[in-house]
């Protein structure tokens, strides 16, 4: 599992770098890019070190405004 800030900041970063190209495209997830995510998120939460549960659900992709994309 990958912190949720990872595929936030790659979000981020594919719309700024698309956003040269394609204008039109720069409000999609990604840039307009599929991203495909192979992982059964229900089945395994991260290991954060001195975390409470609270914490670690929430960075969590669940908990990312792109879930909801």
């Amino acid at each position: 599992m990958t912190l949720r800030h990872c595929f936030e900041d790659g979000d981020i970063t594919f719309r700024d770098i698309l956003s040269f190209s394609y204008r039109e495209k720069s409000h999609l997830p990604f840039g307009g890019k599929i991203v495909v995510l192979v992982e059964d998120f229900t089945q395994m939460l991260l290991v954060i070190p001195k975390e409470t549960r609270q914490d670690i659900v929430h960075a969590n992709i669940n908990a990312s405004y792109l879930w909801s994309l």
